[in-house]
């Protein structure tokens, strides 16, 4: 069974962060491995390495580890001032392949289409899911991978977005509004003082912006760079599959693109076998294809609910060839947990 991995840098850059808020020490980060110890000293010393560190990966356990340390070691509004704090910086010694490519994008659209599709590259457990109304653009923010993170991570996330939408544009641009389900209620005061913009009751975590925000252009931006940081992106995405579960793999494809892999003909072309090999090997893992597609259909529909998406215009995004079959979904699985 493969190990989920998530982006070396951001893990080492969590830990630094955490180190000079004296949250922990240096020393403790051997209490999660001593590989997470060694590897942060390395960076520190600026010792070269191969492949370089922004290319390298990390146990997902690690990343998870932190977070779990600052939530049990400081309260709610503590450590949520933290993490807004953490997600309000960029370091430019500290941003892996995904974040420069997100650098030489053409505008902010561009930037936003390629978070989305390639956010596995950062962490696979992190999905960002976006959605126009009339006059709003609305990103519903979500942790949902096997792990349980604790709600202040989503609250980095959330600050981040904010941070690379200036730090891209070059502008002072805020978000319009929060919606946030009540399990961010004590944050709220919190969250209306450092995003300047008004809280409202919803669904899961999601930050508006105006909509034309996706044509401002990004200020570093250079075509040649794009090109080239995109197929390093892909490769490392490649190895990275490779490495999986075919679980993992699996719903690596459903996630990135629900309305084509619902079918499994699409599947299997995909993951060049077929479809009683598929079977055969999901099986083995202790899987099942359309319990899987069950579960990603929620995540979707629940993140597609958060964004106020209308439930009629959604049998399309969520793979469903007929309404019908959709609203059979919708009665027997409303209410299930993600």
């Amino acid at each position: 069974m493969s190990v989920t991995s998530v982006s070396a840098i951001a893990v080492l850059d969590l830990a630094h962060e955490l180190i000079v808020r004296r949250v922990i020490a240096v020393d403790e980060l051997a209490c999660c491995s001593m590989d997470l110890q060694q590897r942060y000293l390395a960076w520190r010393r600026g010792e070269p390495a191969t492949p370089p560190v922004q290319e390298q990966r990390l146990a997902e356990r690690y990343l998870l580890w932190l977070w779990q340390t600052l939530e049990q070691r400081e309260s709610g509004e503590i450590a949520a001032q933290h993490a807004l704090a953490i997600g309000s910086v960029v370091h430019a010694d500290s941003i892996g392949v995904l974040a420069n490519w997100l650098s030489h994008c053409a505008t902010l659209g561009d930037a936003l289409d390629t978070f989305t599709t390639n956010s596995a590259l950062l962490n696979p457990s992190e999905r960002w899911q976006v959605s126009l109304e009339k006059d709003a653009l609305l990103i519903h923010l979500q942790l949902a991978g096997a792990q349980a993170y604790p709600a202040v991570a989503l609250l980095r996330s959330a600050a981040a977005l904010s941070c690379w939408v200036k730090h891209l544009s070059g502008l002072a641009i805020k978000p319009r509004c929060l919606r946030v389900s009540s399990a961010y209620a004590p944050y709220v005061a919190l969250l209306k003082d450092h995003f300047a913009c008004e809280i409202l009751q919803g669904s899961g975590f999601s930050v508006c912006f105006a909509p034309e925000i996706l044509t401002y252009p990004v200020g570093a931006a250079n075509a040649y760079m794009r090109q080239l940081l995109a197929g390093k992106a892909k490769a490392l995405a490649s190895e990275g599959l490779a490495s999986q579960t075919l679980t993992a793999r699996l719903q690596h494809l459903l996630r990135a693109d629900l309305a084509h892999y619902a079918r499994i003909d699409a599947c299997c072309a995909a993951l060049h076998m077929s479809r009683s090999t598929l079977f055969r090997r999901l099986k083995r893992e202790g899987a099942t294809y359309s319990e899987l597609l069950r579960q990603v259909r929620l995540e979707q529909y629940h993140a597609l609910l958060a964004g106020a998406k209308s439930i009629a215009d959604m049998h399309e995004q969520l793979g469903f060839a007929e309404p019908s079959s959709f609203y059979k979904f919708v009665k027997s699985y409303a209410t299930a947990k993600v």
